[in-house]
């Protein structure tokens, strides 16, 4: 469970950018031999509107609101390890993101998402990577499209110093087809910077880049995790 502050996000259906803060991120897995089963969320979703960038859209309510807050997006799936050999595993992901946001508050949409992924795995002594692509169908908030096709990937790294635990990630998504994207379904790329000190018992921070202009500019997250 842990928090994060963000700064330049933007939230696309209420057409404005600001800094956001999230409450209560939390991520549970239980793993059963070759399956894993997953469950994450945000507890609540706190935002400032520093500027406006786009009118917004018609389903939101009183657009002129400086600050609004609203329970994060939530997200069920399941891991199935396919194939182990030598510390290399292929990996297929599979699941959806529940229509749990408000889409009169306007900070995300109020729409269901599916999403199916294959990756890989590689470890070696202290050092892991992780590469994974896959498909989302994304719910949209727009009359003119029922849904949007987006390229899910991403890329990371880690390697253990006894305890300490560095990595880093790249991770988002993409719609070519439609060049600038639908209202709230924009395109998004993160770099993620990890410092992890434990390993059964662990404290966690994440900072945050940007690479989309609908993801925030910088950011930072601080988690506390343990695995029974």
């Amino acid at each position: 469970m842990g928090v994060g502050v963000y700064a330049d996000q933007r939230a696309s259906p209420v057409g404005a950018e600001g800094l956001l803060v999230e409450v209560g991120m939390v991520r549970l897995q239980w793993r059963l031999d070759r399956v894993a089963f997953e469950a994450a969320g945000t507890v609540w979703r706190w935002f400032e509107a520093r500027r406006r960038f786009a009118d917004p859209l018609s389903v939101v309510e009183d657009p002129s609101a400086r600050v609004r807050s609203d329970v994060g997006d939530f997200r069920i799936g399941t891991i199935v390890t396919v194939a182990e050999a030598r510390g290399a595993s292929v990996l297929l992901r599979f699941g959806t993101r529940l229509p749990t946001t408000d889409d009169a508050v306007g900070l995300e949409r109020d729409r269901t998402d599916f999403f199916a992924t294959i990756g890989g795995r590689l470890a070696r002594g202290a050092f892991a990577a992780t590469l994974e692509t896959g498909l989302g169908i994304q719910g949209t908030v727009e009359s003119q499209y029922d849904q949007v096709d987006v390229w899910l990937y991403s890329a990371a790294a880690e390697y253990q110093w006894g305890a300490l635990t560095t990595g880093i990630a790249l991770v988002g998504h993409t719609d070519g087809l439609r060049g600038p994207g639908v209202r709230g379904n924009e395109n998004l790329s993160e770099l993620q910077a990890d410092l992890r000190i434990g390993r059964r018992r662990w404290a966690r921070l994440t900072i945050v880049r940007g690479l989309a202009p609908y993801s925030p500019r910088l950011g930072a997250a601080v988690s506390l995790g343990l695995a029974i």
